[in-house]
């Protein structure tokens, strides 16, 4: 019975027809002025409810938290109203859709919001709701504001990819990348700009193990990258040439295999690069380290005696290091040490 300019209060339909299925009163006020006042916490003993749709009328007042004892809901549309004070928790993980946008709504949004990963969830026209959401609804894809930087900022969707790659539940230790809300840019290791954009991860001999996410590469404004001494396996991504900022990078004294990624030549800014420490083997990029560091800009495992079958080459390294885990400058050509660039022997 939409669209058919109904006014005053909603009827106790929990008392004339407890075994209603659906309730569609939506959209009452495109005519009239639409129903009043408050739902009544009564509804949620309408025990087979699958469908709740009064949308678009002038219901005042909180949603009643009891809507969440309502198993058998698939649908909930209480968009349009004017509903304030906090957004329930607790839905049954059947839900389809939660529909609570265009109200006066403030608060938190609720952390379980995020485990309907298969519910299209509307939040949207709530001026008064706390910023940002809880980290886990941003991985919802049905939730309309998960591409809002104000609720969900892409620099933390990417940090939360990386914790998880890296088996951040293991770290030694993980402050704030467990928080629903806090400011990714107070989690342990991470330091920012004014702006709010992540300029250094630090977790330097904290535990990381699992491998190193290509999100990575989409903190674009990062400059120091320090994640040595943990034991982070696989491939070094090639999405790490995207840090076009990037000054420092150290990746040391873990378990990296494979070659090193030729993008890595991309890195302009370079200051530092150390590589050591790993099992990657072939042939290093060039990288123009420009630094006063001397000797430890560059370091890699190009020393011998070496742990591969040939050992790994590197000819613009300042440093090379050996099984033994003995390290010692690279000795320059006659022709380098006159300082003719680009020229190797």
């Amino acid at each position: 019975i939409a669209n058919n300019n109904m006014t005053g209060s909603l009827p106790d339909f929990a008392s004339s027809l407890p075994e209603l299925r659906t309730l569609d009163l939506s959209n009452q006020k495109e005519i009239g002025n639409g129903f009043e006042g408050h739902i009544s916490a009564s509804i949620s003993t309408i025990r087979f409810l699958s469908e709740l749709n009064l949308a678009n009328n002038r219901l005042t007042s909180s949603i009643p938290p009891e809507i969440s004892d309502l198993s058998q809901l698939r649908f909930l549309n209480l968009s349009s109203n004017e509903l304030s004070k906090g957004i329930p928790s607790n839905y049954w993980l059947k839900i389809e859709v939660v529909d609570l946008s265009e109200n006066k709504l403030d608060g938190r949004i609720p952390v379980d919001l995020g485990e309907l990963t298969n519910t299209l969830i509307f939040l949207d026209g709530n001026a008064n709701i706390s910023l940002p959401a809880p980290l886990s609804l941003c991985s919802v894809d049905g939730f309309d504001l998960v591409n809002n930087p104000d609720f969900c900022p892409s620099e933390r969707n990417f940090l939360a990819d990386f914790y998880v790659s890296a088996k951040g539940a293991e770290w030694t230790e993980n402050f704030g990348w467990n928080d629903p809300y806090l400011n990714y840019c107070n989690w342990l290791g991470v330091s920012c700009n004014e702006m709010d954009n992540v300029i250094a991860l630090e977790l330097s001999n904290n535990g990381l193990s699992g491998k190193l996410s290509a999100s990575i590469g989409n903190l674009s404004s990062l400059e120091n990258l320090d994640l040595s001494d943990n034991d982070i396996k696989g491939s070094i991504p090639s999405d790490i040439s995207l840090l076009s900022n990037l000054s420092r990078l150290r990746l040391s004294f873990n378990g990296f295999t494979g070659t090193a990624p030729l993008e890595l030549e991309n890195l302009n800014q370079l200051e530092l690069l150390h590589l050591h420490g790993n099992r990657i083997s072939g042939v290093m990029p060039t990288v123009a380290v420009a630094s006063d560091l001397g000797e430890s800009s560059f370091i890699s495992d190009c020393g011998v005696p070496t742990e591969f079958d040939e050992p790994l080459i590197c000819g613009s390294c300042t440093m090379c290091c050996n099984s033994l885990s003995d390290c010692n400058p690279t000795e320059k050509t006659r022709i380098q040490r006159k300082e003719f660039s680009g020229y190797t022997e």
